[in-house]
């Protein structure tokens, strides 16, 4: 469930069909959340910093940076966590924000392949678009 003191939005039993429809009909978004989401072995710590082909957005990147914080859009560059091996360089639209374990995690799909890439919020996060994507999620859930 995704719940916000005093921001107004409430979305519960979120499906992956209501955010890309015909990807996994039915499948409630949980059981994807419980098998995709652990830290990759391959992982490799890139302090990258970019500027957001979406909104503009000039990125200080940490060394776990992978998203905009401005508007929350990414790019699908890596194949494993920071390797940069993607072929594809398709931009990944903010498509569903979840809670998990007292924490916000983003979904991004690429627009170009479909690929989902899954991130916990940073505080650095524009929380503003957190809420707008949660509200578009359960406008379309009605």
């Amino acid at each position: 469930m995704f719940a916000k003191t005093g921001c107004g939005v409430t979305v519960t039993c979120l499906t992956w069909d209501q955010v890309t429809p015909g990807s996994n009909p039915g499948a409630p978004t949980i059981y994807w959340v419980r098998s995709l989401f652990t830290m990759s072995k391959k992982f490799k710590k890139n302090k990258e910093d970019f500027v957001c082909e979406h909104c503009g957005a000039e990125v200080v990147g940490d060394g776990y940076t992978n998203h905009c914080p401005t508007c929350l859009w990414s790019k699908h560059v890596d194949v494993n966590p920071g390797d940069r091996e993607a072929t594809c360089q398709g931009m990944m639209k903010p498509a569903l924000v979840e809670v998990e374990k007292q924490e916000y995690i983003l979904t991004n799909v690429c627009e170009k392949c479909g690929h989902k890439k899954r991130n916990k919020i940073s505080t650095r996060d524009n929380f503003d678009e957190v809420v707008k994507i949660a509200r578009i999620v359960a406008s379309r859930g009605k």
